[in-house]
């Protein structure tokens, strides 16, 4: 083996052990955290929140673990233990202000997953993700249901 292909091939190696260490770590389990954002979603429209503090561990992992460096980790920690309360406005208002965390993140990182859309209440003055093509907002449930619009 030549010099040059030695060299090349120690460099491929060196390469490809460390750029996991230099990866963005908060978008491994991004198609994870969208789901669990929906269901949460999909469950506060509907006013209920049974499945809630399930999809709240599966983000809370995603905060504690991957530490998205664009969000505030005390407010979406202290956000998502308001999802374990056990009044749905407690819970609807720990899920707004992760939203909003959630937000900052979304900028940096855009949804490239089809079937994903932003939505947005001017009435909670705050938005969400959703997979259905009617507004179904979380914030007021099933009293003001399709109070909202989709961003573009």
């Amino acid at each position: 083996m030549s010099k040059l292909t030695i060299t090349i091939t120690i460099i491929a190696s060196v390469i490809s052990v460390l750029s996991p260490l230099f990866a963005d770590k908060s978008q491994s389990d991004f198609p994870k955290v969208l789901e669990s954002m929906v269901a949460i979603q999909n469950s506060l429209s509907g006013d209920s929140f049974k499945t809630v503090e399930h999809h709240a561990k599966i983000l809370g992992k995603w905060v504690h673990e991957e530490k998205p460096s664009d969000i505030d980790h005390k407010i979406a920690s202290k956000s998502l233990e308001q999802l374990s309360a056990d009044d749905i406005k407690t819970v609807r208002e720990g899920f707004k202000k992760f939203n909003l965390e959630f937000a900052k993140h979304l900028k940096k990182h855009p949804i490239s997953s089809k079937g994903y859309r932003m939505a947005y209440c001017p009435m909670a003055k705050a938005g969400w993700i959703q997979k259905d093509n009617k507004i179904a907002n979380p914030y007021f449930g099933k009293s003001m249901l399709r109070c909202g619009t989709f961003k573009k």
